[in-house]
């Protein structure tokens, strides 16, 4: 299995769970059974990844390649250096002014697409942290402090990229059974969906983020394992669902 660190998997807070409910039922009328929606329980926004394997005593990081201190970054997580995001999901409007983008792109337009994964495609909608009406960069700033505990984050591919997203998967479309047409109108459907919706806020907090086991990365809760930050012996559970290293010089 591997490891991973997400926001909101399992129970919900009301208005998340409404938002993406609204979401799948518009999806649903759009696409038919093209779509397949996750499980609500199944949808989450992940944090970062902590994916690796073992070396005798050691847990090396799949993306920095290099040990990583698990137990110190759960340390960080669950103490006072990590503090709350509060974020914004829908709300953002075609002719908005914002303070920022996304992966070079609008707020709008990246606040849900179609995107290509492996055999089939998944509707993604996107979220990100406000502070009072402010914009911070605080999610990526989040994923950058996973650096001190030997932790990279995998959009984090050079210095200077920025991950900011709150990115949560609504579930697969069939690509094979619709056309390009059905899905651009669709994109842009529920784009216009997420605005008129109106701000929904969440926060990423000690009591909202779980460490998930998974062997398929969709996290279906049937084959997933998951744990709360104070959960009891959370490293030594944790530890054991790490394979050994193939390469040992990994």
């Amino acid at each position: 299995m591997q490891v991973t660190l997400v926001a909101h998997y399992g129970d919900k807070p009301a208005a998340l769970s409404a938002l993406v409910g609204h979401l799948q039922g518009k999806l649903h009328d759009l696409l038919g059974r093209v779509f397949r929606a996750y499980e609500l329980e199944q949808v989450h926004g992940t944090v970062i990844g902590l994916e690796g394997c073992r070396i005798g005593p050691r847990l090396m990081n799949q993306h920095s390649r290099s040990p990583m201190n698990l137990r110190g970054a759960l340390e960080f997580v669950g103490g006072p250096r990590f503090r709350p995001i509060s974020v914004q999901i829908g709300g953002y409007h075609a002719s908005g002014a914002y303070p920022f983008e996304s992966r070079n792109t609008h707020p709008y337009l990246r606040s849900f697409s179609i995107q290509r994964a492996g055999a089939r495609d998944i509707a993604v909608a996107l979220g990100w942290p406000n502070e009072d009406g402010s914009y911070p960069n605080s999610l990526d700033l989040l994923r950058r402090t996973f650096r001190e505990y030997g932790i990279s984050h995998k959009w984090h591919r050079t210095d200077d990229e920025i991950d900011n997203d709150f990115f949560f998967v609504l579930g697969t479309i069939d690509r094979d059974m619709t056309d390009v047409r059905a899905l651009e109108s669709t994109t842009k459907i529920v784009r216009a969906e997420l605005a008129s919706c109106g701000e929904t806020l969440i926060e990423i907090d000690r009591h909202t983020l779980q460490l998930v086991g998974y062997s398929n990365p969709q996290l279906p809760r049937g084959t997933s394992c998951w744990f709360g930050l104070d959960e009891p012996d959370l490293m030594a559970r944790l530890e054991v669902l790490y394979a050994e290293c193939q390469d040992a010089t990994t």
